[in-house]
């Protein structure tokens, strides 16, 4: 008999969900296609597609200030940069925003080192932490921890906690 695996995906959504986020804002993509699907799967939230990241993340900034919190989920690396704007003006008038991303998997980055392949929406440093590092000075939980992004990978079911 298998079980079912309880992902972090689900154990994200289900805290928004707790937190009474209704509506969460994407940009769907392949990095983040395994949220996408758990999204899919889930009862609650509702998915609001938008043109870009930028827009995406502005609709997010919007609803996290007029319901308490927002979620917006993006591609990896460039889809990140373009969302920081707005993420960043959310930050300065205390608009509460999770923004979820995904990176390129291990193998990928793997395959990348091996062979000097170059993926798409990235800088072409596939470290994990490259672009979430942009986000450390107009993000909470990193002002608030100040624990490297290496740290809070492998303690992340805690620190989503924490954050939500």
């Amino acid at each position: 008999m298998k079980e079912d695996t309880f992902t972090v995906a689900d154990y994200l959504l289900t805290r928004l969900q707790q937190l009474d986020v209704t509506e969460l804002f994407q940009i769907p993509g392949d990095y983040v296609k395994n949220f996408t699907q758990a999204l899919e799967k889930f009862d609650g939230i509702e998915t609001i597609g938008t043109s870009n990241e930028l827009d995406a993340s502005y609709a997010a900034d919007a609803y996290g200030r007029t319901r308490g919190l927002a979620a917006v989920s993006l591609q990896y690396g460039v889809s990140t940069f373009s969302a920081l704007n707005a993420v960043a003006g959310a930050y300065v008038e205390s608009s509460p925003i999770v923004v979820i991303s995904a990176t390129p998997g291990s193998n990928d980055r793997q395959i990348g080192d091996m062979y000097d392949v170059l993926y798409h929406h990235s800088t072409g440093n596939l470290k994990c932490y490259c672009c979430f590092r942009n986000f450390e000075y107009i993000s909470w939980s990193s002002k608030k921890n100040r624990q490297t992004f290496s740290r809070c990978y492998h303690t992340q079911k805690t620190r989503i906690h924490r954050c939500l």
